[in-house]
């Protein structure tokens, strides 16, 4: 899989006829919007759905629903992070149907350090989701510091 290859939506559709490998788009899918039209457009094969670019995971979670419904695979991922993003990923990555994952990224193992505990178990090479209440990680208070601003309700 060719994973966008050129600079933008525009070009990457246009070459698709003349390739012979799939093609992912990644940085041009920033919105549900984009993911339609890279649909309509028959513009690649598969999307990658970094959460924070689509705004969210309700975002995200709506871009995954066209492409499965569509029959486009998917990566699920993010820009980077650590074992909060990677919970995110990894959650909405095991409500996703198998047939449409291609893979999901455990970016908390590419960190040497994390600011939280309990981020999603990789074993042999897959990830799973914790079932506790929420993402299932907690932040590491201690390793943030101090909070930068303080608001509260009065």
């Amino acid at each position: 899989i060719l994973e966008e290859p050129c600079r933008g939506y525009d070009v990457c559709r246009s070459i698709r006829p003349r390739l012979r490998h799939p093609l992912k788009l990644d940085e041009s899918i920033s919105s549900v919007e984009d993911s339609r039209r890279a649909i309509a457009d028959s513009a690649g094969e598969a999307i990658a759905i970094k959460i924070s670019r689509l705004g969210g995971l309700t975002q995200a979670r709506i871009v995954r629903d066209i492409c499965a419904d569509a029959s486009v695979a998917m990566t699920i991922e993010d820009g980077w992070g650590g074992g909060i993003v990677t919970a995110a990923i990894a959650h909405l990555a095991v409500s996703t149907p198998p047939e449409a994952l291609l893979n999901a990224t455990d970016l908390h193992n590419y960190n040497r350090t994390d600011i939280s505990t309990g981020g999603p178990p990789v074993e042999a090479g897959r990830m799973g989701a914790s079932d506790l209440p929420g993402l299932g990680t907690e932040p590491d208070l201690e390793s943030l510091g101090d909070p930068v601003a303080v608001f509260s309700a009065q």
